[in-house]
């Protein structure tokens, strides 16, 4: 539901004497996010660092700066720390950097992830054999995003099952958004060949890209600059290829140009004849239009919504606003937080508080319930409600694990929910809390609870007991859910 149908939708359950409007925010990245892990930033540095002090004019090969703080993402398996399951990641213009599991539970090498692989199959990666399929992004890989025939990455899609080009031939062949291949004699004067196959995926890897992987120039090795080869393993940062090479015609500046692009599991390449010496062959944005399709929706946007909102005064006679937070995402939202603004006829705040979601992370098509108190009962003109969020498992608490859960009653008069939870970590949990959440079949909250555990601080290894139950849960329920948290 976009916000434009939240304000109507809320119009309508307010009185005549105040207008609530719905806004959504986001916690914005910041012009120039640092790079926060020490092994992700000697990768960085190696081949980035030269281009960023002017020692070499070639094309980014991370990109000038990280687009993305250190951010917690699912991985089953994996390790970050405590957090079992989760992996810590930082994406860049072109790719993003992933700490993997070393020996011990210490952490692992810093590696590339295989963002154009889960761009054209539409499948995100969440263990090594899990995966999350939805749908190729429909994203222009290069060129203005306006341009309705520059190839997107699910225009490759059915290209990836396609015969390689024997090692030899010249590349002229095109494709266009649609998918269609053609061919064009009159690109052979770039003298593009099929130079290597490469037996693992059964791809050839086009002339300039294989040169371009076995090239030398500056590097940073960590305490000075030296000349040597880029990429001592030419497929470490780009993965194998997984298309053969494809001429397009995308609009660079208004006008046409023929530039070449080949998918490999990590990155795209692509090749502009055009551009200067050094920035010939360049890797698409493929970490920016991976970080834009997980968790940005179609303008671009983070995707937290708000939904129903009703609001009432507390005992106290101040105001107490209840309602709901949805995740329109492909990816996990954590630091969740939903802030209300009262505003008086001249438009003058008169009250602002903010309420932490504190069960975030908030995971892709959940919502979940806040309740927002304010110090302040006094009329106002106008309410906006505000959703702010972090892509990413930021507040997880992954060392609470949920233990033998039993529901009753759910077709009743009272349904209740009885569980443990156990403390599986290694420091004190201070306040373990509880939300129990009511959906309908279209997954929106149509009940729910919150409480303490008891008791609510758990040292290393101890257990918590949650009982609670919803008086006259409503019949439109058809599922529910429960979320732990703690500090």
């Amino acid at each position: 539901m976009g916000s434009g149908a939240c304000i109507a939708r809320i119009v309508r359950i307010v009185s005549c004497a105040a207008l609530l409007a719905v806004a959504l925010a986001a916690t914005p990245a910041a012009a120039a996010q640092p790079i926060d892990n020490y092994a992700m930033a000697q990768v960085w540095a190696r081949l980035d660092r030269p281009v960023a002090e002017g020692r070499v004019s070639r094309a980014w090969v991370w990109g000038p700066e990280p687009i993305s703080p250190l951010l917690l993402e699912p991985y089953a398996g994996a390790r970050a720390g405590s957090a079992a399951g989760r992996r810590w990641v930082q994406y860049f213009d072109k790719g993003r950097l992933e700490v993997a599991d070393g020996a011990n539970g210490e952490p692992g090498p810093v590696t590339s992830g295989r963002l154009a692989a889960e761009l054209i199959t539409g499948r995100i990666q969440l263990g090594a054999s899990e995966t999350q399929d939805v749908g190729p992004a429909e994203i222009p890989i290069v060129g203005e995003i306006a341009d309705p025939g520059a190839p997107t990455y699910a225009t490759f899609s059915p290209l990836l099952r396609y015969e390689p080009i024997p090692t030899g031939w010249t590349v002229i062949q095109v494709v266009d958004r649609a998918g269609r291949v053609t061919s064009d004699p009159a690109l052979a004067e770039y003298g593009v060949t099929a130079a290597v196959l490469v037996p693992e995926t059964n791809h050839t890897v086009a002339s300039v890209f294989w040169d371009y992987l076995h090239s030398s120039g500056p590097v940073w090795a960590g305490w000075e600059f030296r000349d040597e080869r880029l990429f001592p393993d030419p497929f470490a940062v780009t993965g194998f290829p997984i298309s053969e090479a494809y001429w397009a015609w995308v609009q660079v500046d208004g006008q046409p140009r023929p530039v070449l692009l080949q998918a490999f599991e990590r990155r795209v390449l692509t090749y502009t004849p055009a551009n200067p010496a050094g920035w010939q062959v360049e890797s698409a944005n493929v970490g920016r239009h991976y970080y834009t399709w997980r968790y940005l929706d179609d303008r671009g946007e983070p995707a937290l919504r708000i939904g129903s909102v009703a609001y009432r005064p507390d005992a106290t006679g101040k105001w107490v606003f209840i309602g709901t937070v949805r995740n329109l995402s492909r990816g996990a939202y954590g630091d969740v937080a939903v802030t209300v603004n009262l505003y008086d006829e001249n438009g003058e705040v008169i009250a602002s508080q903010t309420g932490p979601l504190d069960l975030a992370p908030l995971g892709p098509g959940e919502t979940l319930p806040f309740r927002v108190w304010l110090d302040s009962g006094d009329p106002f003109a106008r309410a906006e409600v505000l959703a702010t969020g972090q892509p990413g498992e930021r507040r997880a608490h992954p060392t609470l694990v949920v233990e033998r859960e039993s529901a009753t009653g759910f077709d009743g008069d009272r349904f209740s929910v009885r569980a443990e939870v156990r403390n599986v970590g290694e420091t004190r949990v201070r306040y373990t809390a509880y939300v129990v959440a009511l959906y309908d079949r279209h997954d929106r909250i149509v009940g729910y609870t919150w409480g303490l555990a008891d008791p609510p601080s758990l040292e290393p290894g101890a257990r918590a007991t949650i009982t609670t139950s919803i008086d006259k849960p409503p019949p439109t329920a058809v599922r529910y859910r429960l979320f732990v948290t703690g500090q």
